[in-house]
């Protein structure tokens, strides 16, 4: 058996792991409490874990898949990413709008995501994934830094995962690799573990507009 990328797929399947172990937590407490926001970025982060082990798959076995089995696993890699971009601005609506704005934001997600995960159809290119979730990602954090300034709890930690988000997303745009036997997207997932730890403390404190303090 030839592993390609073995550190590449540890990283992925770590944070696959943590990501699929927080989310079903706060799934059941979303659920437990009817918070529909907390249910949202619990979907966010089994998304998230998808897209780990889908791409980690990808990366480790790359030698050993048919080429059918590689764009299968990459296709699922890049729509769960959508995924999760939806489902991090439909949480943030959720929690800082009500009535027909928050419809109409969650519909224009909707909308957005449909045509993304159509149009990879056709592309592979990374640079469609990035188009794909960094404007829901800076839109939630403006939402989110609006909500920490008006002491909406847990929108600090939202903000700070969010920014970390950010950040993993430069390094790996950047290339930056600390070491040969640890690159660019070994360090990103490293990076987006921590960010998954923020955002879960945010989640959990999260609440729906309806819920919240004016």
């Amino acid at each position: 058996m030839t592993i390609l990328e073995p550190m590449t797929m540890v990283t992925d399947y770590l944070l696959g792991s943590l990501a699929g172990v927080l989310g079903v937590l706060l799934w059941r407490l979303g659920r437990a409490g009817g918070n529909r926001t907390t249910q949202l970025w619990a979907g966010s982060f089994l998304t998230t874990a998808g897209a780990a082990i889908f791409g980690g798959t990808a990366h480790g076995f790359a030698a050993m898949l048919s080429p059918t089995a590689s764009v299968v696993l990459w296709k699922l890699t890049v729509w769960s990413i959508g995924l999760t971009a939806f489902q991090v601005l439909a949480a943030t609506a959720t929690a800082v709008l009500t009535g027909t704005p928050r419809r109409v934001i969650i519909a224009l997600a909707a909308l957005h995501v449909a045509l993304y995960a159509l149009w990879m159809i056709w592309h592979d290119d990374f640079v469609w994934v990035i188009a794909g979730y960094l404007p829901a990602v800076l839109v939630a954090l403006a939402a989110q830094s609006r909500s920490c300034l008006r002491g909406h709890a847990g929108a600090g930690w939202l903000v700070a995962g969010l920014l970390t988000t950010l950040a993993g997303a430069a390094v790996q745009a950047g290339g930056v690799a600390p070491h040969a036997s640890f690159n660019h997207n070994d360090l990103y997932h490293v990076i987006q573990m921590g960010a998954t730890v923020m955002l879960y403390r945010g989640a959990v404190q999260a609440r729906d507009l309806s819920e919240s303090k004016p």
